[in-house]
């Protein structure tokens, strides 16, 4: 019973030792299971208020909402060394259909710095912020927002953590308010962008030469301005080649009611057949509330070959008698690719008197 005693004395001794020594606050990380260091994470500063806070974390902090938005603000410390001392953060604000939030890309990066807090002093920490624009048809209720945080350790391990909170509507619209004529918003018409007109020149467009279409677009909507344009254009034959650096034009805001101009310019095969094609333009845009729009034109291309029409000089004899009639044989070539129509010699010659005018047709 007394050497029992003593192996047990001298396992606990083992098992005390290692905590003693983190009692005593060794900077070194502690080992995981496997011997290695733990993993560099993130966590949320909990005792602190920041700037736009209205409490700790601790106390129950959520998001404040005033003036059209809602502010959220996370406060993070690193347990460990993080590569460049920045983080990158994303907000996800869930499905465009019920969200009351402005859709806009606002991924930010970090850095880590002292930030002041409530009560005087400064925190080294990594202040995220985003100020998240409201939509103005919101509705009232509890919406979650998760933060996607991206960062690497400085032996270069990759860092990802999701923080999630809730922000609270109360200055929208009752969602379960009971629809009624006079209370149902009308439907908001959204901005169409049409082709109102265009020119080409030149107006009939040679096969093997160029031409320039300019295209006129127009933003219909005489409430809404729209922004974002890409106009992308190609055309239905593969003999028209284009001239401009790129397919797509890209055009930045057009505003409600106005007008714009593009230019394309093509240049067709000499093998392109005479008759009429089309340029289709794809437009997509977005409105105010950054929704993505669409629409479509066309604008109609004739195309003709050039006309080469040649006659071979007949042979006349060197002499005639006065008051003889000579005939004279003509060959006229169509070296063009099109039909040539109402083709007629007619001859002048100094001391010659045509009978008629020869019609070929």
């Amino acid at each position: 019973m007394k050497r029992i005693s003593m192996l047990l004395a001298a396992l606990v001794l083992i098992f005390i030792l290692p905590a003693t020594a983190l009692a005593e606050g060794e900077e070194t990380p502690s080992p995981t299971d496997d011997g290695t260091a733990a993993a560099v994470s993130l966590e949320i500063d909990n005792a602190h208020v920041y700037e736009g806070m209205d409490k700790a974390f601790k106390d129950g902090y959520t998001p404040v909402v005033k003036d059209g938005k809602a502010i959220v603000v996370l406060p993070l410390i690193a347990n460990g060394e993080i590569m460049g001392n920045t983080v990158t953060a994303t907000p996800g604000l869930g499905a465009t259909a019920s969200s009351p939030f402005v859709y806009s890309n606002y991924q930010k990066t970090v850095n880590l710095d002292d930030n002041p807090v409530e009560g005087g002093g400064t925190v080294s920490s990594y202040l995220v912020r985003f100020d998240l624009p409201l939509s103005a048809d919101r509705y009232n209720g509890v919406y979650q927002v998760t933060i996607d945080i991206q960062a690497q350790a400085s032996d270069g391990t990759p860092i990802q953590q999701s923080f999630t909170m809730y922000v609270t509507i109360t200055d929208g619209q009752d969602p379960n308010a009971e629809p009624s004529a006079e209370t149902t918003p009308a439907p908001i018409s959204q901005p169409k962008i049409i082709v109102s007109g265009y020119s080409v020149n030149p107006s009939l467009a040679v096969a093997g030469e160029e031409f320039t279409a300019c295209i006129t677009l127009q933003n219909t909507n005489d409430k809404q301005s729209v922004q974002n344009m890409a106009v992308t254009v190609s055309c239905d034959s593969p003999n028209f080649a284009l001239q401009n650096e790129s397919n797509v034009i890209y055009i930045g805001k057009l505003s409600k009611g106005a007008e714009t101009d593009i230019e394309v310019t093509y240049k067709t095969d000499l093998e392109t057949p005479p008759q009429r094609y089309n340029i289709t333009l794809s437009i997509e845009y977005d409105n105010s509330d950054a929704q993505t729009l669409s629409s479509s034109g066309t604008v109609p291309i004739l195309v003709g070959q050039p006309l080469r029409v040649e006659m071979e000089t007949p042979q006349i004899p060197e002499s005639v008698n006065a008051g003889d009639t000579m005939p004279l044989s003509f060959q006229v070539m169509n070296m063009g690719r099109s039909t040539v129509y109402n083709v007629r010699i007619e001859l002048s010659a100094p001391g010659l008197i045509p009978s008629e005018t020869a019609f070929i047709g």
